[in-house]
């Protein structure tokens, strides 16, 4: 039930902070759309939509991983599920420590956003930029990898803008 990137260990794999980032951006656009919403409540929003879904993940996987792989269903196994799909959550922190400058008051709530979806642009683009390098490509090939992943950012951020 996991995503496989060829040629990469499986505990080296971003497909779950990728799909955690991309999950939290898009919830922060869907959120600010609210323009009374405050940069708390985004975080709690935030918060609460990144651990329903990392549950989720969680579970798929475990029942995933005793239909298709003969495991017994144990706590050894569901650790291993928690431990797998933890990144979800983990992709979450740096958007949310970008709101927080929100909740201290040092940006109002508008510019926390955008910050936040700037961070996320920025993750992807890393991300982007360490699968790259972990497949062994080019320079050009691994800054292409960058981009491509960022551009998913940027499509969020343009959604957020047609939105509001």
């Amino acid at each position: 039930m996991s995503e496989k990137l060829v040629g990469v260990p499986e505990e080296q794999n971003p497909a779950r902070a990728i799909y955690g980032t991309i999950l939290v951006m898009a919830v922060i656009a869907a959120l600010a759309h609210d323009e009374s919403i405050t940069s708390a409540e985004l975080i709690a929003g935030v918060a609460a939509t990144t651990i329903v879904f990392w549950i989720a993940h969680v579970y798929a996987e475990v029942l995933g991983n005793r239909l298709h792989e003969d495991n017994p269903m144990n706590w050894a196994n569901a650790w291993s599920a928690i431990q797998h799909e933890w990144p979800i959550v983990q992709a979450a922190v740096p958007l949310v420590l970008a709101l927080g400058l929100g909740v201290v008051g040092i940006l109002d709530t508008d510019s926390a956003v955008n910050v936040a979806i700037g961070v996320g642009i920025l993750e992807l683009f890393l991300w982007g930029l360490t699968v790259g390098r972990k497949l062994g490509l080019s320079l050009t090939a691994t800054i292409a990898a960058g981009v491509v992943n960022g551009a998913l950012g940027v499509a969020i951020a343009g959604l957020k803008v047609l939105v509001h």
